[in-house]
């Protein structure tokens, strides 16, 4: 996987120079590993104007180290996380660690940080790690980003 955040990098600089509306970045599970991983490596935090990370499968430790190295992060920075993730409790299992990203945000220092925590615990079901796919109030809640670039940009 992380053999292509070269790639990834590539294209959000290529897509940032082809559109003039707002770049919003949205990484799900692994998806959210490549990202910070991209951005660490080649500072692309200029070429994206939000970032949605949803049930990041990441170490809470090296989200944290990869987003002080970065400041400031994009605004809006939306981290979409669930206690009921049993995809991400396997995945803490697997790699011996007690947490990933997804699942217990430490808040105090995602918020010093400006990442905004949207717990969805409550509303995400047995299905928390596809929050996504079923659930109106997750996507209502997602939307709720954009609209805010929208008046930015207006």
């Amino acid at each position: 996987m992380l053999i292509t955040r070269d790639d990834l990098a590539s294209f959000l600089v290529d897509l940032d120079a082809a559109v003039e509306a707002p770049v919003v970045l949205l990484a799900h599970s692994m998806g959210s590993h490549l990202t910070m991983e991209a951005f660490r490596t080649l500072h692309l935090r200029a070429v994206v104007d939000a970032v949605v990370l949803v049930a990041p499968d990441i170490d809470t430790d090296i989200f944290l180290c990869h987003a002080r190295a970065m400041q400031p992060l994009p605004n809006p920075f939306v981290i979409i996380a669930s206690q009921n993730d049993r995809l991400l409790q396997l995945s803490a299992l697997v790699a011996g660690q007690n947490e990933r990203l997804g699942l217990n945000p430490d808040r105090d220092a995602l918020g010093d940080l400006g990442v905004q925590v949207v717990d969805i615990t409550d509303v995400s079901g047995n299905f928390a790690h596809m929050a996504l796919s079923h659930n109106s109030d997750t996507i209502q809640r997602l939307s709720r980003v954009r609209d805010a670039l929208d008046e930015r940009v207006e």
